[in-house]
């Protein structure tokens, strides 16, 4: 279905709800001659006429026997004022226009109608429920989906046919996901989820990022679609080209997302602290140690300290640079005033910010 017949159905609905007139704001990308064509077909048969405003548009070369055309909103305010006129006048608008208050009664349709209006009817043709519910899920998020992307859907795809909806949905700008005509999924959410993927993906942290890539080099499942799925959105990113989303399933981005998250560190007590032996040093403790090493010239306990330093550099080293190391593993530390070695968690050194 064409836009101007898409637009043809919405003005003879809305002429139903008998306004004073109705005003076509805003549509562009019509042939306004097939419309002013339909509109006078449908005058000839309902024994009518239709008294039409291109505000601000071309002169039209063709004469309509039951359309009158004018060019100026002052005339639509002038038929306004003749109740014989009352629910025939169209007017055509491009821009906002400050007469537009003197048209206060018409009805407005704009691209948000022509949408609803395909919604609707595929909503009434649903061969079946998981599809129908698809269709009331984007009936709920319609602000998301522009009138074209909604047109550009309906007419290439077999719309009784739900693995040719997923093979086509990239038209929406949505990624495959057979979960969207799931009977236990719900569509709303569904929907939510899969117009949100992309905006996560493309907001990942370089320390997500790297997650993702460990992970890549370490999968045994699927590793290869995980690869190409990753480099595929990277592609979407960079080109920002649709069909792209077309080779994309949500599987597959589900568990990139996933393997991007930071995992929740353990922060294990003192008391949950395993060593050689019981006696856990405290830092308070550690600290004065190292004083008394410094205040002493202790050769031998100034080398056991710098150990300790170049152990917790090597840690921190390691948490910063390796995405797979176990920070929840205590440092094992030697303390100067004794001779044994104890494990001394790192929450009594510096804290991750």
């Amino acid at each position: 279905m064409n836009y101007e017949d898409i637009l043809l159905n919405v003005i003879c609905a809305k002429k139903l709800d008998n306004y004073v007139g109705l005003i076509i704001n805003r549509i562009s990308n019509i042939d306004i001659n097939k419309v002013l064509s339909g509109l006078n077909n449908y005058a000839v048969e309902n024994n009518i006429r239709f008294y039409v405003s291109l505000v601000n548009k071309d002169e039209i070369e063709h004469s309509y026997t039951n359309v009158i055309i004018e060019y100026t909103i002052e005339k639509a305010v002038e038929w306004r004022s003749n109740p014989q006129f009352a629910n025939q006048i169209i007017v055509f608008l491009d821009r906002e226009s400050e007469k537009m208050h003197s048209l206060a009664e018409f009805g407005i349709i704009n691209q948000r109608d022509m949408s609803n209006y395909l919604i609707e009817d595929c909503i009434k043709n649903a061969p079946n429920e998981p599809i129908k519910s698809f269709w009331l899920a984007i009936k709920e998020k319609i602000s998301l989906f522009p009138f074209p992307m909604i047109c550009d859907y309906f007419n290439n795809t077999n719309l009784n046919d739900q693995q040719d909806m997923l093979n086509n949905i990239w038209r929406l700008r949505l990624i495959k996901d057979t979960k969207l005509f799931s009977t236990t999924s719900n569509s709303v959410d569904r929907l939510e989820k899969n117009h949100d993927v992309l905006q996560k993906m493309a907001s990942l942290s370089d320390i997500n990022r790297r997650k993702i890539n460990s992970s890549l080099m370490k999968a045994t499942k699927d590793k290869d679609k995980l690869k190409e799925t990753y480099d595929l959105i990277k592609k979407y990113f960079k080109f920002h080209t649709p069909d792209i989303l077309k080779q994309l399933d949500m599987v597959y981005i589900e568990k990139l997302l996933e393997a991007s998250k930071e995992k929740a560190k353990k922060t294990p007590t003192i008391s949950s602290i395993k060593g050689k032996d019981d006696s856990i040093i405290r830092s308070k403790d550690l600290i004065k140690s190292y004083n008394k090493a410094f205040v002493n010239d202790d050769k031998e306990e100034l080398e056991e300290l710098k150990a300790n330093l170049d152990s917790i550099k090597a840690f921190y080293n390691n948490l910063n640079n390796d995405d797979d190391f176990d920070s929840t593993e205590p440092l094992e530390l030697k303390n100067g005033e004794y001779d044994n070695k104890l494990l001394i968690h790192r929450i009594v050194g510096i804290e991750e910010p």
